[in-house]
């Protein structure tokens, strides 16, 4: 499993809200410290987002070299530089993964999300808490979910997905 694929899991799969010793060994397994770091920074710079407790993400930064951190942390540019550069390496891993899709799953998906339009007041609905959208994304298969929550990340609806994925685990 290449870098970017082990980071791309950590999102898909939220290593990174549940077990602390998982997501250090997965963490641990980048070996491209700038994309790990930019993972990190992205994590923490948008940890309402993700839903992760940004203890926790400082915690794992802590784990890295105090080498690299400090001169990172000497000039905040850096740490733009470093999520920049993990964005920039995730966006066409992304994109060649949702390429992949069946027309079936991607007309699924489109119908979801036209129907998601006819809700009113949708950017002050929370996903988990509505009965339509969650018996909607769980009618959903999941081939289909899986192309829906590579939509959804490739276009940054972070939240979004974190929403489906509560639904999904309830």
């Amino acid at each position: 499993m290449t870098d970017i694929e082990i980071a791309y899991q950590i999102l898909h799969d939220y290593t990174y809200s549940g077990d602390q010793l998982l997501f250090e060994l997965k963490l641990n397994k980048i070996s491209d410290t700038k994309l790990r770091l930019g993972l990190l920074f992205e994590l923490f710079g948008k940890s309402e987002s993700y839903q992760v407790d940004k203890s926790k993400i400082v915690y794992m930064l802590k784990l890295q070299s105090e080498d690299i951190l400090e001169d990172i942390m000497s000039n905040p540019d850096d740490i733009i530089e470093y999520q920049q550069y993990f964005i920039n390496q995730l966006k066409p891993f992304v994109k060649s993964k949702s390429s992949g899709s069946s027309m079936k799953q991607l007309n699924e998906c489109i119908q979801f999300l036209e129907w998601l339009t006819t809700i009113q007041d949708l950017e002050n609905v929370i996903w988990s808490e509505n009965e339509d959208i969650s018996n909607k994304i769980k009618a959903l298969s999941e081939p289909t979910v899986k192309t829906l929550k590579d939509i959804l990340i490739k276009q940054e609806q972070f939240e979004e997905v974190v929403q489906m994925e509560k639904i999904l685990n309830a």
